[in-house]
């Protein structure tokens, strides 16, 4: 679906994925399923990288896209992605995202 919508994803991954609850995998998912809902409304035509961080007692992602090949749509929030991960924190599994100028 993302591919047909113009957005190019690339996965990568670190370390050996820890046992997770449904509810935190369920978090973790959504989260990284709003960041890329994002960057295909927000980045039309970007490329997106996620990256995905494995500890035994943590574990990051991180979503990046490049520059819009398109004209960007009218923005309604920057902050849904950032506030669903501190919502997933408080699990105690992934670590707190550091605040950016969009997100303070």
């Amino acid at each position: 679906m993302l591919r047909s919508a113009g957005l190019t994803v690339s996965a990568h991954s670190t370390g050996e994925p820890a046992h997770l609850t449904p509810g935190i995998e369920l978090s973790a998912f959504r989260i990284i399923q709003e960041a890329l809902s994002n960057a295909m409304w927000h980045a039309p035509g970007a490329e997106v990288r996620v990256e995905a961080d494995h500890r035994p007692s943590a574990g990051t992602f991180r979503i990046a896209d490049t520059a819009p090949t398109s004209p960007r749509r009218a923005s309604a929030t920057v902050c849904s992605a950032y506030g669903s991960a501190l919502r997933c924190c408080v699990s105690c599994w992934l670590s707190a995202p550091p605040p950016t100028e969009d997100t303070k």
